[in-house]
């Protein structure tokens, strides 16, 4: 990608900001920034396209990453000129290194990769992003619309969320990656929801505190509309039998009880979740008394 220069607008009159007759602070933008956004200004009002535009709007996007004006024109750039993606690609994953939760660089990337009707080498590239951090919402909600887009990459989702659970059990994100998996594919038929209650469960067993395994669990009991209730209060209380202050258990089991109408149960565990296992949230669990209470 060629070097941006202001020598190649020599010809452009430049658009300074507008803050009106009377600005009470105004921001006090070095040289540079001026200069640039001047000449973008009076590029915006013209449309035009070409490669020194091009160039214009990596400078701006240089000096402002999240400015979304830059990446839409940069976009009208490109699509107009008809320019080759790969490059662009290429360019937005490097900067995606440096600024991994940049809302309008993910958009950016999804339009490209649209416009080329190709998913290649995006999950590796959000697997690159999300190895840097596993709970990143933009590289995860990406990553679900490659998949959603492109049907034919979702083969071995689940073997790499898996791997992430084995690096991280507690990796919230890959949990939901996993539901998203299962709902989008085979469903949680009931081979697949045995299979699940005993993945989870295998979870829990290795840090009963965690609660994202037992939100899980939960999901995937909604999901077979409460078919293995037995099971899952066996396990529950099992758990709460071996750490009488596992919040989380208590938590799943309030659930469970109240969704298979066992409501003498459910205030039970929420009067000791308020009074011992999670007395921070006890005005939350003296609430829920009162809600499961004029359900019953």
């Amino acid at each position: 990608m060629e070097d941006f220069s202001l020598d190649d607008f020599k010809d452009v009159t430049p658009v300074p900001q507008d803050d009106g007759p009377h600005p009470i602070v105004p921001i006090a933008y070095d040289e540079e920034f001026v200069e640039v956004m001047d000449i973008f200004r009076a590029i915006l009002r013209t449309k035009e396209y070409s490669q020194r535009t091009l160039r214009l709007t990596k400078a701006v996007i240089d000096l402002n990453a999240a400015n979304y004006t830059a990446w839409n024109f940069r976009r009208e750039c490109l699509f107009e000129l008809g320019c080759d993606l790969k490059p662009e690609l290429d360019w937005t994953a490097s900067v995606a290194r440096e600024s991994a939760k940049n809302y309008q660089l993910w958009h950016h990337r999804r339009c490209l990769v649209e416009k080329q009707n190709n998913g290649d080498g995006e999950l590796e590239h959000v697997a690159e992003i999300l190895a840097e951090d596993a709970k990143n919402y933009h590289a995860w909600s990406h990553r679900q619309w490659v998949l959603k887009k492109f049907e034919l990459l979702w083969d071995e989702e689940l073997k790499y969320v898996e791997g992430l659970l084995n690096e991280d059990l507690r990796n919230n994100s890959a949990w939901n990656q996993r539901h998203f998996v299962i709902s989008n594919t085979t469903g949680f038929t009931p081979e697949v929801v045995d299979r699940e209650i005993k993945f989870t469960c295998n979870y829990i067993e290795k840090a009963l505190n965690n609660e994202s395994p037992w939100n899980y669990l939960l999901g995937v009991a909604k999901a077979s509309s409460f078919e293995h209730t037995e099971e899952l209060i066996q396990f529950g209380e099992s758990c709460t039998r071996k750490d009488d202050m596992c919040s989380a258990a208590f938590s799943f089991l309030v659930e469970i009880y109240n969704a298979t109408c066992n409501s003498q149960k459910a205030i039970e565990a929420c009067e000791y979740l308020a009074k011992k296992a999670d007395v921070i949230r006890s005005k939350y669990w003296l609430f829920r008394i009162k809600q499961i209470s004029k359900q019953s």
